[in-house]
């Protein structure tokens, strides 16, 4: 018997894995953007470059243990609406207690309640980025789970890659880093309110499955036919 081979044609081949595709390349892009861009912005902030580091990558610690107890309770859609929704309610304060441009401010107490928004934007991407690692594998059918997911990736890397050039291309234009971050976190919301819950339901094993069961799922927000 002949095992069909899937590739990539296959994800925008049917309507209902086209869409997710995409959805889903936004997203992964968005969470390797703010996930590396309060690192890369280190010497930014107003305390030396290693208070700001040691601050908030110790929001790697906490992750773990958060996860430990979350992600096997907490459906994957409601996880993810809220968690932007705090990486945007933290955003939009940044924006204007935050001068991205003066490098020495001296006011410790507004140096540290900077620091403290950006580890809770750090703790909070991170642990979601953890629920959406096992999310994604949830999503996809098993027949083409290995190619959906690959192919997703090339675009989570290549944001990564020039999430640099991004970071610096704002801060020489002067436009807000967290005015982007609202934005992203508002787009990343709407994504994870499109998308299929996934808690306590079988993974899908054929591509078919995922396709005529759609009215069952909130793809039935997207009107047309597969």
């Amino acid at each position: 018997m002949q095992v069909k081979k899937f590739s990539i044609i296959d994800l925008f081949r049917y309507k209902s894995l086209r869409v997710m595709t995409i959805l889903l390349i936004i997203l992964d892009c968005v969470f390797y953007l703010q996930y590396l861009a309060p690192t890369l912005m280190l010497d930014q902030f107003d305390f030396n470059i290693f208070i700001n580091g040691g601050a908030i990558e110790s929001a790697q610690i906490f992750v773990g243990f958060i996860g430990y107890f979350t992600i096997g309770k907490m459906p994957r859609r409601i996880y993810g609406v809220v968690s932007f929704g705090i990486i945007a309610a933290c955003s939009i304060a940044l924006i204007f207690i935050w001068d991205q441009d003066n490098t020495e401010n001296t006011e410790l107490s507004s140096n540290i309640i900077v620091l403290i928004f950006i580890f809770f934007i750090e703790l909070t991407v991170s642990n979601a980025f953890n629920f959406y690692a096992v999310y994604l594998n949830e999503l996809y059918p098993t027949q083409i789970r290995i190619v959906g997911i690959g192919f997703i990736k090339v675009f989570g890397s290549i944001t990564a890659m020039v999430s640099s050039q991004i970071i610096n291309a704002c801060i020489n234009s002067g436009f807000k880093i967290m005015l982007l971050f609202a934005l992203l976190a508002i787009i990343s919301m709407i994504i994870y309110y499109l998308l299929p819950e996934t808690k306590g339901k079988r993974p899908p094993e054929m591509i078919e499955e995922l396709i005529y069961n759609t009215t069952e799922s909130s793809y039935q927000k997207i009107k047309g036919s597969v």
